[in-house]
C-alpha cells in the first residue's frame, strides 16, 4: 500500500470515527468500522506472517484432533487452552525426530499468538506473557533446553 491510499485511509478512519461519536447508537455504523478496522490490520501485516501464523495454528489444531481433542483453539477456554498448548508443545519435533531450536519454538508460539489475537479472530489474549499460559511456556523453554543439550552432546 503506497503513502498516498494509507493517508486516504486513514482520513477515512478518522471520519467515520468522527460520526462514531455524533450517533454512538448506531450499531451499523460500528460495524462498518470494525470491518475497516480489520482490513487496516490485515493489509498492515505481511500477507507470508498472516499465512505463516494460519498454517501454525492448522497444525496445533490438527495435532489436537489426532489425539482426539474436539475443542476450536479459537473458543476454547484460557485453561483448557493453556494445557492444550503444553500438550502440544511437548510433542513438537522435527521430520528426523530432533527437537526444534529455541527460535523455532518461538516462531510458532508467536504465530499462534498472532493468528489468534488478529482478524478474524480477534481474542483478547496473551499466549507469550499471559500469567495462565505459565506452565505452557515451561514447557517450551524446556523443549528448547532439550535442543541446545542435544546440540552439545553431537559435539
Amino acid at each position: 500500500m503506497d503513502v498516498l491510499s494509507e493517508a486516504v485511509q486513514v482520513a477515512g478512519l478518522e471520519r467515520m470515527l468522527d460520526e462514531l461519536e455524533l450517533e454512538d447508537n448506531d450499531d451499523s455504523l460500528l460495524r462498518k468500522v470494525e470491518r475497516e478496522l480489520d482490513c487496516t490490520e490485515k493489509h498492515g501485516t505481511a500477507q507470508s506472517s498472516l499465512q505463516q501464523a494460519r498454517r501454525y495454528a492448522q497444525n496445533f489444531q490438527e495435532f489436537l484432533s489426532s489425539k482426539g481433542f474436539r475443542d476450536a483453539i479459537e473458543i476454547c477456554a484460557e485453561a483448557k487452552l493453556n494445557k492444550y498448548l503444553r500438550y502440544y508443545y511437548s510433542s513438537l519435533r522435527k521430520g528426523d525426530g530432533g527437537y526444534f531450536a529455541p527460535s523455532t519454538l518461538g516462531c510458532i508460539r508467536a504465530g499462534i499468538h498472532r493468528y489468534l489475537t488478529s482478524a478474524p479472530v480477534n481474542r483478547v489474549i496473551d499466549i507469550i506473557n499471559g500469567a495462565e499460559f505459565c506452565s505452557a511456556n515451561r514447557m517450551l523453554r524446556s523443549m528448547g533446553k532439550k535442543f541446545s543439550l542435544g546440540s552439545k552432546l553431537s559435539d
